[in-house]
């Protein structure tokens, strides 16, 4: 499991126009319960930042005399997430460009008593970030906002995409620790959801979180790190949104390394036996194909000191894909051969298991000739971290998390 949820996106939640959560959201604070998590919050460090109460008293005068239109929300929007599995037509979208904005934004819906919540990309196939209430989405909030190449970390904002921050890094020899496979991901989504991509020993992404900063609608932006509200900063780091919208993200990286990937094919039998072995790797993922006995077996590790060539793969990617191909003909009058030959794994794959996915004898089909395209596809191949652990997750995703 690579994480596909992780690569979900979305600080993500409700609250009655306040917090952002799962379910249902907690309502607005009354004024009893803000004065109780202001001195919550001074009380345990005086060095956790309220971000100026000048500022938010700046965005509530302002909402005072503002409408969801004027703060660039609009309305009959419809937003489905990558699988096409979930759908949503929220009341009123926004997609604000500042942490200003959002601020103010939130002050508005706090203050009207209205839910709502957050979306980054939708990748996530349980939709977590969709509702018909109202939505905001962070995506032009995606500045890179500086690199401590000393200190190896990045600060961004939380719509800066996963793929956007690996490129801001690359000049500086650093990059992300872990990857969950799809680099569409908005920061905000990606640490919010867990996402934690593989290895055994490498902790989820939320761990490479230093610090960050939290919008609320009662109390404004927050700063938090280890130091500056350490209890609150280990709950919002995998907030799900329930606690605010993350604005800007501090994350610690790592040099930036190239990895041998080795895929092959085993039984499951075969799985269960060499399961430790298989846990010794830096990055290792398995991927069975049901109806079939074929677990897929991809590891990872970094090449060795000195060694800085890059391989291109030995698999021939045409001879790999002819079973998949060949049933798509097959099935289908609407594909040509010449048609089918223009099509990758990935793209074959969707339109076989669109053909009839609910029948279980055509899957079954579908599966072996899947099976058939991994035993092809053996090999060995080296590449920078972030191009290995990326990579083409196969299309939508229909699966239930």
């Amino acid at each position: 499991d690579e994480g596909e949820g992780g690569e979900g996106e979305g600080s993500e939640g409700e609250g009655e126009g306040e917090d952002q959560g799962q379910g249902e959201g907690v309502r607005a604070c009354s004024p009893a319960r803000i004065g109780l998590m202001h001195r919550l919050l001074r009380g345990r460090t005086a060095a956790a930042a309220l971000v100026t109460g000048s500022s938010l008293l700046a965005a509530r005068a302002a909402a005072a005399t503002e409408s969801a239109e004027q703060l660039g929300g609009t309305r009959g929007e419809v937003v489905s997430n990558w699988s096409a599995t979930h759908e949503a037509s929220p009341e009123v979208y926004f997609e604000p460009d500042s942490p200003a904005l959002v601020e103010r934004i939130l002050h508005f819906m706090h203050e009207a008593g209205r839910r709502v919540r957050v979306v980054g990309s939708a990748l996530s196939p349980n939709g977590i970030g969709l509702s018909n209430d109202a939505m905001l989405n962070m995506a032009h909030c995606d500045a890179i906002v500086s690199v401590d190449a000393k200190a190896k970390q990045v600060t961004v904002r939380a719509g800066a995409r996963v793929k956007e921050v690996v490129e801001a890094l690359r000049p500086y020899g650093l990059t992300l620790q872990n990857y969950a496979s799809i680099a569409e991901q908005q920061i905000g989504g990606f640490i919010q959801v867990g996402a934690h991509g593989t290895g055994a020993s490498i902790p989820p992404v939320d761990e490479q979180v230093v610090a960050m900063t939290l919008i609320t609608p009662a109390l404004g932006a927050i700063q938090l790190s280890a130091d500056c509200e350490p209890s609150l900063f280990r709950l919002a780091r995998v907030g799900l949104g329930a606690l605010g919208v993350v604005s800007e993200v501090t994350l610690q990286c790592v040099p930036a390394h190239k990895l041998v990937q080795r895929t092959f094919v085993e039984s499951r039998a075969e799985v269960v036996k060499n399961h430790e072995k298989h846990l010794a790797h830096q990055h290792m993922r398995y991927m069975w194909i049901p109806h079939t006995d074929t677990v897929v077996v991809v590891t990872c590790d970094p090449l060795p000191a000195g060694d800085h060539k890059l391989s291109v793969p030995e698999v021939d990617e045409f001879h790999a894909t002819a079973p998949l191909r060949e049933l798509l003909v097959k099935r289908t009058a609407s594909v040509s051969h010449e048609d089918a030959r223009s099509m990758n794994f990935a793209q074959l794959r969707d339109a076989l298991l669109a053909l009839d996915p609910l029948s279980k004898a055509h899957v079954v089909e579908v599966n072996k000739a899947e099976a058939l395209f991994w035993e092809r596809s053996q090999g060995e191949r080296i590449d920078w971290s972030d191009r290995i652990l990326g990579f083409e997750c196969g299309g939508q995703q229909w699966v239930s998390e």
